[in-house]
This record gives structure tokens, sequence and C-alpha cells, in this order.
């Protein structure tokens, strides 16, 4: 049997498990979790799938909210990814607790990012688009594969001198972000 229980990925290493489950992305990890509760303080607010005491599922999420928009819960803020993952009975015991807890804390929508969830009755909006970009083919062949607008922004990058550079050291990170 499958029980989900609410976690604080921060001091629960459970949500470590699910880390390492099929699906699960950087989206999905603790460090993710931290930059996300730290930087914008918002309650975590993760499912945990459990069959006995062995992981099988989990879903991540930020209780987000504003006077403007409502309290809702976010899978995941400032992310592109937050799915559910783990085993299909497990995403779905998840995703009847999502609906539980959204009815009892009367939040406003649900959002469940980069997911096509069809395991309960939940409206689906697309708003966000997922390019997916292989890297095993020759610059032209990329490059003849991009709509013109893209082609026309990568010569307009060119045109203004706009210049990548491969680099994983520390240094480097800092200025990224600076």
């Amino acid at each position: 049997m499958i029980r989900v229980e609410n976690i604080d990925p921060l001091s629960d290493a459970r949500w470590r498990d699910v880390e390492t489950l099929p699906g699960a992305t950087l989206y999905h990890s603790t460090a993710w979790a931290r930059v996300l509760a730290q930087t914008y303080g918002f309650p975590p607010r993760y499912y945990l799938a459990m069959e006995a005491a062995r992981v099988v599922g989990g879903l991540p999420g930020f209780e987000v909210g504003s006077a403007w928009r409502g309290r809702r819960l976010v899978a995941l803020p400032f992310s592109d990814l937050g799915a559910p993952v783990g085993a299909p009975a497990a995403i779905s015991a998840i995703l009847a607790m999502v609906v539980g807890d959204a009815q009892q804390r009367t939040w406003r929508t649900v959002e469940v990012r980069g997911a096509v969830v069809q395991l309960v009755d939940f409206t689906t909006v697309t708003h966000n688009d997922l390019y997916l970009l292989p890297l095993n083919r020759s610059l032209g062949d990329l490059v003849r594969g991009f709509s013109d607008s893209v082609r026309w922004g990568r010569k307009r990058a060119l045109r203004d001198g706009v210049t990548v550079a491969r680099a994983s050291s520390e240094a480097a990170l800092t200025e990224f972000y600076r």
C-alpha cells in the first residue's frame, strides 16, 4: 500500500531517494529546494510516496501566493520542470493528496510544470514550452533546423558580438551570475 506524506526536503533525508528516481531532474534536488526556500522564503510542500519503507515517488512544490494571484501550489516556481516522478501508482496517490490539500488549503490553482497530468481531473493549460536540442548533429544541420526567427536572432547576436565560452571554474560561475 502506498502512503503519501508532506515533507520538508531540507530536513528529511528521504527526499534524496526521490532525486535518484527515473525522470528526476536538477529541479527535484534538495539543493534546488534550498535555493528556492532561501531566496524567496516560500514554504516547501514536497510530497513523498512510500511503499513500506521504500521511496516510490515524489512531487516537489512550494506554496506561493499574493493578494493578486491568491495562494497556490507550484511545482516548481522559477523552474521549467517539476513533474511528479516515480511509479504510476505513486504518482496517482500523490496527485490525489495534492487535490485534497488544494481543497483544504483553498489554493486557487495547482501548477505542475513540465508535466502532462492525465491521472486526475486537472485542467491542462500550456504556457511554457520545453525545447530539446539534440547535440549529436553538426552545427550547420542544427542551424538549418531553426525557425526563421531563431536564425534571425542568431545572426543578430553574431553581428552584435555576442560570444559563448565554455568554462567550469568557480570564477566563471561567479562571472556568469554577476
